[in-house]
């Protein structure tokens, strides 16, 4: 099992993205931004599965 995830690593985003079209992000993103403007800062977990995707929105 180690070595099946551990070969996956590498090329993981990119399979997300082109075989399985993953449109997290971009979709967490839009809805965020019809809530307008925070009243004030926000601290925002990123709880996905790992791929960090949502922390540079």
């Amino acid at each position: 099992m180690r070595e099946v995830f551990n070969g996956f690593a590498a090329s993981f985003d990119e399979q997300l993205l082109k075989n399985l079209h993953y449109r997290a992000p971009q979709i967490l993103e839009a809805l965020v931004e019809r809530l307008g403007a925070p009243q004030a800062a926000l601290d925002v977990l990123d709880a996905g599965c790992g791929t960090g995707s949502c922390a540079d929105r």
